[in-house]
């Protein structure tokens, strides 16, 4: 093997090993939430899809905040989804992985939310670009 196979090797053996750690803690973080009463929120285009999504993995619900796409949260907010979290018997808080980071209180369960496009969709969006003649 030459020297930029292994480099190769080793950076492509590296990211597999980082990519399945931060799988584990990803699925441990909503694994947490499940048989525990939670209230969730989240500032997303949709977000409803969201609250599906955990109820999906089979967590409790009990209430729901919704908040714009890159909404820019306020102590306010914060205090106003802790009470309502409150108020609704929450046992835990959870957010997405994005909203987490603009609040940064470790109380808050981050989920994390990956954008998945089939590949038959994928073709459709793709298609009116790729046919275009050069």
């Amino acid at each position: 093997m030459t020297k930029i196979a292994i480099i190769a090797t080793g950076i492509l053996l590296a990211t597999v090993v980082l990519w399945s750690l931060f799988y584990v803690w990803r699925r441990r973080q909503y694994e947490s939430l499940i048989g525990r009463r939670v209230f969730a929120f989240s500032g997303l285009a949709d977000n409803d899809q969201f609250f599906a999504m955990l109820r999906g993995l089979g967590i409790t619900i009990v209430g729901t905040r919704s908040f714009p796409d890159h909404y820019r949260y306020t102590p306010a907010d914060v205090q106003a989804i802790t009470q309502a979290a409150a108020e609704a018997g929450a046992e835990r808080i959870a957010t997405t992985e994005k909203d987490a980071v603009k609040i940064g209180d470790d109380a808050m369960i981050a989920v994390g939310v990956e954008l998945v496009i089939d590949r038959p969709d994928l073709e459709r969006i793709l298609a009116p670009v790729l046919n275009q003649k050069k």
